[in-house]
């Protein structure tokens, strides 16, 4: 989109169905929380959603226009403070549907689509909800579509007073860390979520305080659960997960001197990977270690991995190799 004048740069994201995932409870289970929390936590940066449901195969039924799936979506997206577009696709192949008693007067047509479904939806925000039908081949709906897409990013927009997007955000952290350093970026860091708070330990890594930003990450991994409504057993965010990742990436580097940047760092971040049994990004940190290894430098496993891998005795392509044998994780390139 940077090629257009007139729209701001924007990122459409898509994310999985639930017609995949039906038939599988828990998976089903899995994915909602997981699309709540993206929903949730993602911050101002996220501005609406556009639900596109099949019109075709949703319409069969008169008295359920949506499946209970699409419902689950709708009210999750009524207690987000989000643009929110239900679009239905396909309307070109959308024929009449007539009840049993009735076969001359049809309850859905093109026509009345719009007004059934909206019967249909509970009577809360019932007349604010927008449904658009759609066709790539008829382009029905286009028009309508743009401007809904506009009012999500259109920064005169009161809706969104006092939101700054995430570019911005980045700009301002990293004159932070051009002016104030890592007392600049830390006072900052804790009014921020999701992308912007990741960015923010991504400049402490870049400013060489790996300490701080691992102090953040804690701080942030205890602090942003609370309330937070996720899987049981999950204690770490994906927003901690990579930034922890980065942390001890930029930890187990080997300096000049033949040491690593710093190794208790690191051995911190693994240990609390393995606590949050967030077992890719500490698969990729072993890959890291692997490499140290390779330059003649090894860290020291003693009272760290106790559960997952071998003693001190054992190398991290051991380590590593374990824990691909136990978790079926596996780096792309550890072969």
């Amino acid at each position: 989109n940077e090629t257009r004048a007139v729209f701001p740069r924007l990122t459409f994201v898509d994310v999985p169905g639930l017609g995949v995932a039906t038939s599988d409870e828990a998976y089903l289970e899995h994915w909602k929380s997981s699309l709540y929390r993206y929903l949730k936590d993602r911050g101002p940066a996220l501005r609406g959603i556009f639900h596109l449901v099949s019109a075709p195969m949703n319409l069969r039924d008169f008295e359920r226009p949506l499946k209970w799936s699409d419902k689950e979506i709708y009210h999750m997206a009524q207690e987000l403070p989000l643009e929110y577009t239900l679009v239905f696709t396909k309307t070109d192949k959308v024929r009449p549907v007539y009840t049993q008693e009735d076969r001359v007067h049809p309850v859905f047509t093109r026509d009345n689509l719009v007004e059934r479904v909206r019967s249909y939806l509970p009577s809360v925000n019932q007349e604010s909800v927008t449904i658009i039908g759609s066709s790539i081949k008829t382009r029905a709906g286009r028009d309508h579509l743009w401007k809904r897409l506009w009012s999500c990013v259109d920064p005169e927009n009161p809706r969104w007073a006092g939101y700054d997007d995430i570019l911005s955000l980045r700009r301002g952290l990293d004159d932070l860390s051009e002016q104030q350093g890592s007392s600049g970026v830390l006072a900052m860091a804790v009014e921020l979520r999701g992308d912007a708070w990741e960015y923010a330990v991504r400049c402490l890594v870049r400013l060489g305080d790996l300490k701080a930003a691992w102090r953040l990450i804690q701080d942030g991994t205890s602090s942003s659960l609370q309330g937070s409504d996720i899987a049981d057993g999950v204690r770490m965010l994906p927003p901690q997960e990579r930034a922890s990742l980065v942390v001890g990436q930029a930890a187990l580097q080997v300096t000049n001197a033949g040491e690593l940047v710093d190794e208790l760092v690191a051995l911190d971040v693994l240990k609390e990977l393995e606590r949050c049994e967030c077992w890719g990004p500490m698969a990729d940190l072993l890959l890291e270690a692997v490499v140290a290894e390779s330059k003649g430098v090894a860290m020291v496993y003693a009272g760290v991995l106790k559960g997952t891998v071998p003693h001190a005795s054992a190398g991290s392509l051991e380590c590593l190799m374990q824990l691909a044998s136990q978790h079926g994780v596996r780096p792309w390139n550890i072969d």
